[in-house]
Parts: C-alpha cells; sequence; structure tokens
C-alpha cells in the first residue's frame, strides 16, 4: 500500500488509527464504511477517478432510496447504471489485482 489513507478510520482528519498488527485484518476492513474503501481503492490505483465518482454517486442513492417514494419503473430504469457501475468495478480490481500480484 502506497498511500495514507487506509491508515486511518478517519482520513480526513487522520484519526482513528486503524490497527494494522491484528491477526484478522478482513475483519478490521469489514468496519469501515463504503466511502472509506472507494476512497482507499483511488488512492492505490485500483480504480480510477471516474470510477470513484460513480460508486460515490452509488453510494449517495443507495443512501437516499429509502427516503423516497419510487415506482417500479424508476426503479427498473435506474438499475442499469449501478450495474454497470459494480461490473467495472469488478474488471478494474481484477487488472489491479493481475498487475499486482
Amino acid at each position: 500500500m502506497h498511500g495514507q489513507k487506509y491508515r486511518y478510520a478517519d482520513f480526513v482528519r487522520s484519526l482513528r488509527p486503524i490497527n494494522g498488527n491484528v491477526q484478522d485484518r478482513l475483519a478490521q476492513l469489514t468496519l469501515q464504511n463504503f466511502f472509506w474503501h472507494i476512497d482507499v481503492a483511488a488512492e492505490e490505483g485500483i480504480i480510477d477517478a471516474a470510477l470513484q465518482g460513480r460508486l460515490h454517486a452509488m453510494r449517495l442513492e443507495r443512501n437516499t432510496v429509502h427516503m423516497r417514494a419510487r415506482t417500479h419503473r424508476a426503479f427498473l430504469g435506474t438499475s442499469i447504471s449501478p450495474f454497470n457501475t459494480t461490473i467495472e468495478t469488478v474488471r478494474q480490481t481484477k487488472l489491479w489485482r493481475a498487475a499486482n500480484p
């Protein structure tokens, strides 16, 4: 890891350092929110800036979906964008993983 964001739960203010010396690092990562994962992945070069923006938009949409009444047709019309964002995330992650064994 090259960046600094992954070291803190609150990387904006460099607060709450994440303990990297624990045996179960996956458990530590699952405690972090989606915003953290998106920005750390972008800083590390796992995803590009365009995908970072799409993931943040998807995150914000997910956070507001329960606050609005939505019709079935509206849901189907907007579901393709998050699906394509997810597929692109998988593609970029696989490319990064292949280049960084």
